[in-house]
């Protein structure tokens, strides 16, 4: 007969996420107990102590992606590790290159994105750099980017016809506002 410790259930094995992570540091930072803590979260001691140890570098990362610890729906925040790419450098220029896209109203697909992290790679003298489908899908990953369509007149609205439209809805808001001797009425 073996004697091997007790009969107690082995813990089943957790993984916590980005957001998760984040939302325990935030919990002892506001005085929760390590035990608390832990049984909330199904993990043990050591594992708060090494995601407390590791605050700085989850913080970092939260901040450099725009992970927001209260929101279930960030993929970023859903990871469970904090990978970064190979060549940080073409990472943040591809970034910047697509917000710069896309803050002018461009749609911009992915065989766009892959061209332009070739041709950035060359001019940064990056070699046997390749754009490939994986490439591009752990980028839009990293970045919690989607592949939506915009769909409707969101970008085409004239301009010139916003102020006057504007200037309209504040009169008829003015016209149909209740006097102040009415306002008792109510």
């Amino acid at each position: 007969m073996s004697s091997r410790g007790s009969k107690t259930p082995k813990r089943k094995y957790v993984t916590l996420s980005v957001n998760q992570k984040l939302e325990l540091i935030r919990k002892l930072e506001a005085g929760a107990l390590v035990s608390r803590v832990c049984d909330e979260n199904g993990v043990k001691k050591q594992t708060v102590s090494d995601i407390r140890k590791a605050k700085d570098k989850l913080i970092a990362f939260s901040l450099k992606y725009n992970v927001d610890a209260t929101s279930k729906s960030s993929s970023v925040g859903a990871r469970k590790r904090m990978r970064v790419a190979k060549d940080t450098n073409l990472e943040e220029a591809v970034t910047k290159w697509f917000v710069q896209q896309r803050s002018c109203g461009n749609v911009v697909r992915g065989v766009e994105i892959q061209a332009a992290a070739v041709k950035l790679a060359s001019h940064m003298g990056i070699e046997n750099f390749e754009a490939s489908d994986g490439w591009l899908w752990r980028f839009r990953n990293r970045h919690g980017m989607c592949n939506k369509i915009t769909h409707g007149e969101a970008g085409s609205a004239p301009t010139e016809d916003i102020e006057p439209f504007r200037e309209r809805l504040n009169d008829l808001i003015k016209s149909h506002l209740p006097k102040v001797n009415e306002i008792n009425k109510l």
